[in-house]
């Protein structure tokens, strides 16, 4: 037992520095309660580095890959910088319940291939937006109501190399240029209505096809 009896005393721990000197390696602050940490902490592979009183978090190497497991609980990880951010520069893997005992990839940062891989589905809540582009030119959201695809600049170019390019509402399919003004109205057990200038100039019936004059 090293023991130090003065309030707010501290246990220091010092050896040689390297250049012929001595230098604080850790102190026991007594008058913060807390370890104070001067030099790098190594951890030997497979050995770890666990906290909680349950050693519900740990964190290890194996020698090969490095592990942060957490067994109760959720697993938080946060930046409280004002603008700050969260940069991952290698492979890492976020695994979770499965949802049957076990655990399983939801996502991955795959340096190999330079890409983010979902393993599972990806959710967004209403009005939040997946954007792509520097800029943020392509954002596809949903509102609670209704569904949409915008497009800031350029063309939206639609493109399949199998045989069809398909669009399927449940009821009617309706297709409008910028302002709203109708160009395409396919009308579910109806007929097909075109437009120009957002006036009805043909439609399919029953019997054929319907042109309107005027």
């Amino acid at each position: 037992t090293i023991k130090n009896n003065a309030d707010d005393g501290d246990i220091i721990f010092q050896s040689d520095d390297g250049s012929g000197g001595t230098t604080s390696y850790f102190t026991l602050d007594g008058g913060n309660s807390l370890n104070r940490f001067f030099k790098s902490i190594l951890v030997e592979d497979s050995l770890s580095l666990s906290l909680g009183t349950g050693f519900d978090l740990q964190l290890f190497h194996d020698g090969t890959n490095s592990t942060i497991q957490n067994a109760v609980g959720d697993l938080t990880i946060t930046n409280n910088q004002d603008d700050g951010d969260i940069e991952f520069k290698t492979d890492v893997i976020f695994q979770s319940d499965d949802g049957s005992g076990g655990v399983t990839t939801y996502f991955l940062l795959d340096g190999s291939q330079a890409q983010t891989r979902f393993e599972k589905n990806a959710q967004w809540g209403d009005n939040v937006k997946a954007k792509f582009g520097s800029a943020g030119d392509l954002s596809i959201y949903h509102d609670a109501t209704h569904s949409y695809i915008t497009n800031a600049t350029g063309d939206l170019l639609i493109s399949s190399t199998g045989d069809d390019v398909q669009v399927v509402g449940a009821d009617d399919v309706l297709i409008s240029v910028q302002g709203g003004e109708n160009a395409i109205w396919a009308k579910g057990n109806a007929g097909v209505e075109i437009y120009h200038d957002n006036a009805k100039k043909f439609e399919t019936t029953a019997s054929g096809g319907k042109v309107s004059s005027g």
